[in-house]
């Protein structure tokens, strides 16, 4: 792997692998192929783009998880919640500052202790996944 990361700019290489992280390393260029079919040419970045998903990723106590969904649900910048388990929640939006704003002041409001609150990506696996799959 490191020869070949040490060949980026240099030359073309054509790469194939079952190993999506190794892609994400390396590959400047991504090519999805499902059954002999191309199904996906693009950069890397403009596929991450294209495949975005627009949530955060929240954890809070267990037992606060059923008021906390209750109550966020009632916000007009709230899509829509995943329950992971274990206090995750996998938040969808329509406005990124709305909701990073609003979920500290909720969970404030409620006496919640917020223990995390990030933004969460599409990884090369999920759009591969979408791709064949056909979603």
């Amino acid at each position: 792997m490191e020869v070949i990361e040490k060949l980026r700019g240099k030359t073309t290489v054509f790469f194939s692998t079952h190993i999506i992280s190794d892609v994400e390393r390396i590959c400047d260029q991504v090519l999805i192929l499902n059954n002999g079919h191309l199904e996906l040419q693009d950069s890397l970045d403009n596929i991450k783009s294209k495949f975005a998903i627009h949530a955060i990723e929240i954890v809070i106590d267990e037992a606060d998880v059923n008021a906390f969904v209750d109550a966020i649900k009632q916000e007009p910048w709230f899509g829509n919640v995943n329950v992971l388990g274990e206090g995750k929640l996998l938040l969808g939006f329509k406005d990124l500052a709305a909701v990073q704003k609003g979920v500290p002041a909720l969970v404030t409001k409620l006496g919640i202790a917020l223990k995390k609150l990030d933004t969460a990506e599409s990884t090369l696996e999920d759009v591969f996944l979408k791709v064949v799959n056909k979603q």
